[in-house]
């Protein structure tokens, strides 16, 4: 007889117990709204899109991403970029990003996530691309933001 300790130590075993690494979930696609309606653009619409844009842009590598090899996906790993409740923010990732300049100033500014080269093909793929609207100086100031409103269960999205 296996010991608890030794059993869960496995991947999927018998008993129920999964390591931190089967657990870990994905953060999914918008399925409605804003989001949902301009992901995967065709490269040709995207081009004509922006093209003619000359604001700031700022760029990084999203490490959270992973390459799904059974649907040829990519998935987000991580909690930032988070694009869930109808908007896209960066409060949990990009620290010193964030920081380096006084929230008014990231306004209009372009912010464009890539995979990292090692996870397919040897390429940085676009990831997300997105003008900032509205910047924050802290977590609390968005928290306490006007536009939001209260939810079931105290979390908080736009209103609809």
């Amino acid at each position: 007889m296996r010991s608890i300790s030794e059993t869960c130590s496995r991947r999927k075993t018998p008993t129920g117990c999964h390591t931190v690494k089967d657990i870990q979930t994905v953060q999914p696609f918008p399925s409605n709204g804003l989001l949902h309606k301009n992901l995967g653009p065709p490269l040709a619409v995207l081009k004509s899109q922006i093209l003619t844009v000359q604001d700031r842009t700022y760029s990084y590598v999203v490490r959270s991403i992973k390459h799904d090899f059974e649907t040829n996906t990519f998935e987000q790993h991580g909690s930032g970029p988070n694009f869930q409740g109808g908007v896209l923010t960066l409060c949990t990732c990009k620290h010193q990003m964030r920081s380096s300049q006084a929230a008014n100033d990231w306004k209009g500014v372009w912010v464009a996530g890539f995979t990292s080269r090692t996870i397919h093909e040897g390429k940085h793929w676009l990831f997300y691309l997105a003008k900032i609207k509205f910047a924050y100086e802290s977590h609390a100031d968005l928290w306490s933001e006007s536009r939001y409103s209260r939810c079931e269960g105290g979390a908080r999205s736009l209103p609809r």
